[in-house]
């Protein structure tokens, strides 16, 4: 028994040379960091997007982020992202609707790469009766990439989510 166990665990060992190895870059308090900076980041979009600041909502993407729309419509850098907000989307959208990001997981990469999906919520905070409150609920993919301003947006993708 005691040779077979010693078997597994060399076979192990070079299944796991042969791989090159776990990858190991974070540890501990530093994964949920990370995590938590990546939120941040959410809600600092959301923050952006409830002020209709096309400024901040901009600063928010690398300078070569894209944006693609659920119509497929696809926004290329940051300039073009923070152009289309300001003049297109935040004027069409009605004053009390706000925008929610409800993360489901994100995934780190790499010191510097990160995958995260979930939901984002366009909600009426005005509506009278609860059931016109939410107006859109769209999937969320994004591509994330940490910089010395910390954690950015590559690309978003969206896609709708069907309602009831």
């Amino acid at each position: 028994m005691k040779f077979l166990r010693l078997l597994c665990l060399v076979l192990l060992a070079l299944s796991l040379v042969a791989c090159g190895g776990p990858t190991v870059w974070l540890e501990g308090d530093e994964v949920g960091a990370e995590i938590a900076a990546i939120q941040k980041l959410g809600d600092d979009l959301d923050h952006a997007w409830d002020q209709r600041n096309a400024d901040a909502f901009s600063r928010l993407f690398i300078d070569s982020g894209s944006f693609r729309f659920p119509s497929g419509t696809l926004l290329e850098g940051r300039q073009h992202i923070h152009d289309h907000y300001r003049d297109v989307a935040f004027p069409s959208f009605d004053a009390d609707l706000i925008h929610q990001t409800r993360p489901k997981r994100i995934h780190l990469l790499s010191p510097t790469t990160a995958i995260a999906d979930g939901k984002v919520d366009f909600i009426h905070t005005q509506a009278v009766r609860p059931e016109d409150r939410l107006d859109l609920v769209l999937f969320v993919t994004s591509a994330l990439t940490k910089t010395s301003k910390g954690w950015r947006i590559a690309a978003v993708r969206l896609i709708p989510v069907p309602m009831e």
